[in-house]
């Protein structure tokens, strides 16, 4: 099969019906959704980050938990009431979209998922439910499997290509810790592929009118959701828009490139116009620290002695979040060099499918979105980089049909089956051994270690008690546990009079459970010195001024599991 040079490709079928079958795109995706959604069941515990987005969504005009004390956590006592009223839906409170863009208006993100998990959240008033975020995230992830199928058929790729494409994103850890952490990124996720689909179609050429006519102002509606979502969506929408602005306007067409342009900024203005909390967000010295802001990303990218260390790391962790994606690059690549030196001697189907402008125009953007993000990223973490790993699934996929198609024609079909009946055996097995992350099974195992002391006063000492992110950081973490107590109280100096005045309130009991904030607090809001609190001194200065005798440490489950905060039995 030729392709001449340039041209865009065209997806290939076998004839008499022997080619792949047009369930084949639709299995993955189902096979991909099923394991998702069995890892969906498996997940037990919860991450810091993820009791904020129900608290964020669900709590009554209060941000954070110090917020539900009056401001001031030292000297509050906490009912377990009030720690589920932070992080449910309260039954004359459902779809508070106020209440949402209050408590979102300080974040560091935009309120779009926050809104969405209060209407999931708002179909169970009064519990908290896994099921509200991994429904919402399972929803999203859904949109974009069927949407990475639609832009490989658009890139030109077979069926066969199109369900190996799928299953390499949906089968990775990338992807299924993307369903499992309850953040906006899966959301992100979904309208960065749908953005390039949008872009893909448009690109195309040869097709006119009807919904076409629509795509420009797809583009604009994408763009604008995906603003709402997370701030790094502008930098991928930039890329991803100015690259395929670029491919009309040197094919002259002017008209859709001028109503792509427009509409894009269109969806930019209307995010502005609709969260001008953006303005005051990302400047420093609106946040805990200058790293969290647009200035600090402005200074990492010009940290250059930084730049091999975040790259290598983010090389990393592409390498571990998306293995299989780099086997089937290497074995595509080498596949088609063996098949055109055997059969194919003067065909330039690999390297012509691959650079075609059409192509080029969907994928370059999404590699250097993800070399930006590994200079700017404020954590060195990979859900970061979780939106773009489709592309790079898709990037892939396009390989491997061209590797498809530099086969002989007598026994592709044959030689097709082999390799997706090898590559779905691989993924599976990925997917089984090599769990993905955000399981909270370590978080779970420490919420159970505490069930057997549930009955006894809790008391809690923070480093900080005033409205910040980081003075409810180690307290938020730990409301999983602290659920299974009556209620906890609050201090934040261990030899507070409050602390044996709650305990009189209990009768003096024989048994209390402390806990003791761990978390390195910063002196400066730019970075300067920090201070964290002795855990041990701490909670030997408690015994000895209460009375009890005996302190035992409730273990830490896991050599992975965050230590925020350190948890003792005291005894008399």
């Amino acid at each position: 099969m030729e392709i001449q040079k340039g041209a865009e490709a065209q997806p290939w079928e076998d004839r008499g019906g022997a080619g792949p079958s047009r369930w084949l795109p639709l299995a993955a995706v189902a096979l991909c959704l099923a394991v998702a959604v069995g890892y969906c069941v498996a997940k037990r515990g919860f991450f810091v980050d993820e009791v904020w987005s129900y608290g964020y969504a669900n709590s009554h005009y209060a941000r954070v938990l110090s917020d539900v004390a009056g401001g001031d956590l030292a000297g509050a006592t906490l009912t377990r009431r009030d720690l589920l009223d932070y992080v449910s839906v309260g039954e004359g409170e459902r779809m508070d979209a106020g209440s949402v863009l209050h408590n979102q208006a300080p974040d560091l993100h935009p309120p779009l998922f926050g809104l969405a998990l209060n209407a999931a959240s708002s179909l169970a008033p009064g519990a908290w439910s896994k099921w509200a975020g991994l429904g919402l995230n399972l929803a999203c992830h859904a949109v974009a499997l069927v949407a990475l199928w639609a832009l490989l058929r658009e890139l030109g790729c077979s069926r066969a290509a199109c369900a190996c494409g799928v299953a390499l994103w949906g089968l990775s850890r990338a992807g299924l810790s993307d369903v499992l952490y309850i953040r906006m990124y899966e959301m992100l996720t979904a309208l960065t592929v749908l953005l390039a689909l949008e872009l893909a179609a448009l690109m195309r050429e040869g097709a006119s009118g009807g919904a076409r006519r629509l795509l420009p102002a797809a583009v604009g509606a994408t763009v604008f959701l995906g603003l709402m979502t997370q701030y790094y969506f502008a930098i991928y929408a930039f890329l991803a828009c100015l690259a395929a602005g670029t491919h009309l306007l040197r094919r002259r067409r002017l008209g859709e490139a001028g109503a792509l342009a427009a509409c894009a900024l269109a969806g930019v203005g209307l995010f502005l116009l609709a969260w001008p909390a953006a303005f005051y967000n990302l400047p420093a010295g609106k946040n805990p620290s200058i790293a969290m802001s647009g200035e600090g990303a402005f200074y990492a990218l010009l940290n250059v002695p930084a730049w091999p260390e975040r790259l290598s790391t983010f090389g990393r962790m592409i390498i571990q979040a998306l293995p299989a994606v780099i086997l089937v690059w290497l074995l595509s690549a080498w596949g088609t060099i063996r098949s055109k030196q055997e059969v194919h001697a003067g065909d330039n189907t690999f390297e012509d499918t691959l650079l075609t402008s059409h192509i080029r125009n969907i994928i370059l953007p999404a590699f250097l979105y993800l070399l930006i993000i590994a200079l700017i990223a404020l954590f060195e973490e990979p859900r970061f980089i979780y939106n773009i790993c489709p592309l790079i699934s898709a990037a892939a996929a396009v390989s491997l049909d061209a590797w498809f198609r530099s086969m002989p024609q007598e026994t592709r079909s044959r030689q097709i089956k082999v390799v997706i009946g090898a590559l779905t055996a691989v993924l599976l097995i990925f997917a089984i051994f090599y769990k993905p992350a955000y399981l909270g099974e370590e978080a779970y195992a420490q919420q159970e270690a505490v069930v057997p002391y549930a009955a006894d006063p809790c008391v809690y000492i923070v480093g900080r008690g005033k409205t910040t992110d980081s003075a409810n950081l180690s307290i938020t973490a730990d409301v999983p546990q602290l659920l299974e107590f009556e209620d906890v109280h609050l201090e934040t100096d261990p030899t507070s009079a409050g602390i044996a005045a709650y305990l009189a309130s209990k009768g003096n009991p024989d048994e209390i459970v402390l806990y003791v904030d761990t978390v390195t607090y910063p002196n400066h809001v730019n970075y300067g010195d920090t201070t964290s609190l002795d855990s041990e001194a701490i909670s030997d200065l408690v015994a000895k001024r209460l009375g009890y005798s005996r302190k035992t440490l409730i273990e830490r489950v896991g050599p992975d599991a965050p230590v925020l905060s350190e948890a003792y039995l005291l005894r008399r």
